[in-house]
């Protein structure tokens, strides 16, 4: 699914991939070559089994596929630049740890619904939230 999405829906046509390169070629010029090689990754999905090594594969080749077009482009054989992928040694707590950093904030006591004010109300008070209040 990340890496060929038109699998699960045909409008999805962009691989994750892709995503990642389109974000750093939109950064600075003169940090991208530090972004390549300091992607991190977190979250449940990437505890698939050899996501890492797969993102980190075509996310090179990405790279290498322009340089080397650059190379044909100018004559020029510009430095390589590795792409280094490293996991996020929390991996398995960040949901928890994002939450729990999120509800000690002391604004977060006028977000969040009581157990009496969701008997009293019911399940729509969901639709309605501080949080959202804004948007």
């Amino acid at each position: 699914m990340f890496f060929k999405p038109e699998f699960v829906d045909a409008k999805w046509r962009m691989p994750i991939d892709e995503i990642v390169d389109n974000s750093i070629q939109n950064s600075p010029i003169d940090c991208r070559r530090r972004l390549y090689q300091n992607v991190v990754i977190s979250g449940g999905s990437t505890l698939i089994k050899h996501f890492k090594n797969r993102l980190q594969k075509q996310l090179q080749e990405r790279v290498d596929n322009r340089l080397l077009k650059y190379k044909e482009a100018s004559g020029f054989t510009p430095k390589p630049i590795p792409v280094t992928i490293t996991e996020n040694p929390f991996k398995y707590f960040s949901v928890w740890h994002g939450a729990s950093k999120f509800a000690s904030n002391p604004g977060f006591q006028r977000l969040y619904h009581t157990k009496e004010a969701y008997e009293e109300r019911g399940p729509s008070i969901a639709r309605h939230n501080p949080v959202f209040a804004n948007m």
